[in-house]
């Protein structure tokens, strides 16, 4: 999903006071304690130095 210039600029102008979030449950104290830090699996798809090297070998 997309989002053009303007309308992520309207979005940064709207003050939290004009934001409902009424339906989202506050994150209590249980939630944290029993949170983990989850780190994204990511591929580095870019330059390759070995030529020899095909994409479809890095999946």
């Amino acid at each position: 999903m997309s989002i053009s210039p303007k309308r992520l600029e309207e979005i940064k102008t709207i003050p939290d006071s004009a934001i409902d979030t009424s339906d989202i449950p506050e994150l209590d104290d249980h939630f944290w304690e029993n949170a983990k830090m989850v780190k994204p699996i990511t591929k580095n798809l870019g330059l390759n130095p070995r030529p020899s090297t095909r994409i479809k070998d890095l999946k």
